[in-house]
């Protein structure tokens, strides 16, 4: 029985595991509701966080360990970047510089502390010092620049290291520090370094250094001075160019330049000799030039044995032209044409010939010896200077029409003593006096009765004396030695240009005499002395500035009179019951008296003084009255007035025989009567023959000007007209 109830429990306890086994979901929630398997809370919180420490700690040092191995790596490239700059290699030391601003942008030391990061920065600019210092170091082995001497080395070679050239080192400087024709500061060996006083210091070193080695601007002042400064002279030691200063004669000179070439050429380096022939080239060949021209009976002559020299010179400077990468060009023309034939060397003597006695001329006026005065006799015929020497006199009478003195009447800066600064100490007549100048208003019109009753005069051919300076027979020398100097040149390859040439000497020479002479009338008795001695006439250009000179000069003089008068003669107009004679005392006469007759009659022919006087009287005076529609009885007495106050002040005693002086001081007193009397009396004039210097139309204009329209005047203008018809019958 037992055996059989044993079986029954197995039986069941079986179907019971079956079922118990079968449901898994079963078994799992009984043993998560199972309190004895259940952990404590605290113990679980106190895992978990001991965990994320764990993960926080292995994120750090992961993170920190990477900081570390960039910089073992920024180290590492900085020690490379020091062996390849101890091995000169500079290629590699630039690019090991930028491999290692690039590492240094990607690590991160802020939490390093600002010591550290101090101490890195300061590190990276000591290595972008020490790229700039090598160099700097390179440089100057190539090209060491002394106080008279420039020594170039083409490579270098130190122990066991490759050998650099010039263009080496050069070329990695400008690639990564030049653009165009300067400093790049915004270079990317620049970027980056925030210490300024370093990044500044190694500017002005990368800029200096570029100017000294790259641009050569301290070998390009030595050659400068060579050019420059006669007494400098060049020698070619080996590799050295040395520069004295010395007294240098023209074959010197030549060697120096041979010295200059020979260096740029084969000791400079070709980047280097592009650099200062850029520069200097045109220049080089200017002066090189001049030399051979100033010289040219030396280096050009047919028998010059310089010239072999200078065709290789020549030759050279063409190659240097020709280098790669050369901004300089030159076709070897400007010295080749030079020893060509026999015309250039003529020419070039020509040249110098015309130099030599433009700078005697010059020389003439080292001191003030050259201003004495001597008299001297020049032949002289007024009748025959007035058509041959006067032709300046002339034009100027035929040009001051009435309407062509129409100058600026509104100029306050006509004022005369203002305008001219000529002092003539010779004046016969002493200047004029406010207490001379005053008008005797009670002068009765009798008084200028006997002004035209003198016998008239003519002046007879004489042989007067003037002062001239040394000058004209200074320049008479130097005419005879350009002569000479022509005659032995060929006249076949030289005719060209004698004339050009000849006319330039005159020009040159007349050009320095306007800015010595401080009175100008002794320049043109000068002058003219020097016109009459020269019998061939072949001084036509000297004539020529001569009188367009005093042209000029008499204009001006005649501009400030006719603007003085003009004032004074629109004033009366309007103001003819107070007449204010200032302008006339106070500027005219004086300026007349001290100025301008002064230097007129000081000039060697009376023709300008007389056309001064025809132009001051007539253009300025009666013909401006003419113009007026109307003259009043006061006015009448006003003009008179005026007219008698020049008269008085216009003497002229050396013209006092002279016909054409005394005609136009006649016709100037009867107009000054003819204002003040009546009209019987100005046809009785009229029949005594006094108006013989008045055409028909002038006399009948003063009847007009003065009377009123009455059945009087005009019979008498009628008589006037009919008896003049009648003899001119």
């Amino acid at each position: 029985m037992e055996s059989i109830a044993i079986k029954n429990k197995l039986k069941q306890s079986n179907a019971e595991l079956n079922d118990l086994l079968s449901n898994l979901y079963g078994i799992t929630s009984s043993i998560e509701e199972d309190p004895a398997l259940l952990l404590p809370v605290d113990v679980d919180v106190q895992n978990q966080r001991s965990l994320t420490e764990l993960k926080q700690r292995d994120s750090e040092l992961t993170k920190s360990l990477n900081q570390l191995l960039k910089l073992k790596e920024v180290s590492q490239a900085a020690t490379a970047f020091t062996q390849d700059i101890e091995r000169n290699k500079l290629h590699e030391a630039v690019k090991g510089l930028q491999h290692i601003k690039q590492k240094v942008r990607h690590v991160d030391i802020s939490s390093e502390g600002l010591r550290f990061e101090q101490a890195l920065s300061s590190y990276i600019h000591e290595l972008h010092s020490g790229l700039i210092t090598k160099f700097e170091e390179l440089l100057v082995k190539f090209c060491r620049i002394t106080d008279n001497e420039i020594t170039f080395t083409k490579q270098i070679k130190e122990g066991g290291l490759d050998t650099l050239t010039y263009e080496d080192v050069a070329n990695v400087f400008c690639t990564n520090l030049v653009t165009g024709n300067a400093i790049n500061l915004d270079s990317w060996i620049f970027g980056d370094l925030n210490i300024e006083d370093l990044k500044e210091d190694m500017q002005t070193r990368v800029v200096d250094c570029y100017e000294k080695y790259i641009k050569f601007k301290p070998v390009i002042e030595y050659i400068k001075i060579f050019l420059r400064k006669e007494n400098v002279a060049f020698t070619l030691e080996q590799d050295t160019l040395i520069i004295k200063e010395e007294d240098v004669d023209p074959k010197r000179k030549l060697e120096s330049y041979q010295a200059l070439v020979d260096f740029l050429l084969n000791i400079f380096s070709p980047l280097a000799s592009n650099q200062v022939i850029a520069a200097l080239g045109p220049e080089l060949i200017n002066e090189l030039t001049r030399l051979l021209k100033q010289n040219s009976k030396i280096f050009l002559s047919n028998d010059s044995h310089y010239k072999p020299q200078l065709s290789e010179l020549n030759k050279s400077l063409i190659k240097l032209s020709s280098a790669d990468k050369s901004t300089w060009k030159y076709d070897g023309e400007a010295i080749g044409k030079l020893l060509k034939g026999n015309d250039v060397y003529m020419n070039l003597e020509f040249d110098q010939l015309l130099q030599q006695q433009i700078e005697s001329i010059r020389g003439f006026f080292k001191d003030d010896s050259w201003s004495e005065l001597t008299e001297a006799e020049t032949p002289t015929n007024p009748e025959s200077e007035k058509v041959e020497k006067s032709s300046v006199g002339t034009k100027l009478s035929s040009k001051t029409t009435t309407n062509e003195w129409e100058w600026n009447e509104d100029d306050n800066d006509d004022g005369w003593a203002e305008e001219f600064d000529v002092n003539i100490d010779t004046a016969e007549e002493k200047p004029i006096t406010k207490a001379k100048a005053k008008i005797d208003d009670k002068k009765s019109a009798e008084g200028w009765d006997d002004m035209w009753d003198d016998e008239i005069i003519d002046v007879a051919s004489t042989s007067e004396k003037t002062q001239i300076t040394q000058i004209p027979i200074k320049f008479q020398n130097i005419l005879k030695t350009f002569q000479e100097g022509c005659e032995k040149l060929d006249k076949d390859v030289i005719g060209s240009s004698y004339t050009y040439k000849f006319n330039l000497l005159q020009t040159s020479f007349f050009a320095m005499c306007m800015c010595k002479y401080q009175k100008w009338w002794i320049l043109v008795n000068d002058i003219e002395y020097i016109l009459t001695q020269q019998r061939d006439n072949s001084l036509d250009q000297l004539a020529s500035l001569l009188a367009r000179y005093i042209e000029n000069q008499i204009t001006n003089m005649q501009k400030v009179s006719f603007n003085i008068l003009k004032k004074q003669l629109q004033t009366m107009k309007t103001s003819e019951k107070q007449p204010d004679f200032k302008p006339i005392t106070e500027s005219l006469l004086p300026f007349l008296q001290s100025e301008a007759f002064p230097a007129l009659c000081n000039l060697g022919q009376p023709q300008y003084c007389l056309d001064f006087l025809g132009f001051l009287y007539n253009d300025c005076i009666i013909n401006q009255i003419l113009k007026w529609d109307i003259i009043s009885e006061r006015n009448s007495e006003n003009l008179s007035q005026l007219i008698q106050l020049i008269y008085d002040s216009t003497k002229i005693s050396y013209l006092h025989n002279n016909n054409d002086y005394r005609h136009y001081r006649t016709k100037l007193a009867i107009v000054a009567r003819v204002m003040t009397v009546h009209l019987k009396d100005i046809m009785e004039m009229f029949y005594n023959g006094d108006f013989f210097l008045f055409s028909t139309e002038e006399i009948t204009s003063w009847i007009v000007l003065l009377f009123a329209d009455t059945t009087m005047r005009r019979d008498c203008i009628f008589e006037v007209k009919t008896i003049r018809e009648e003899s001119e019958q």
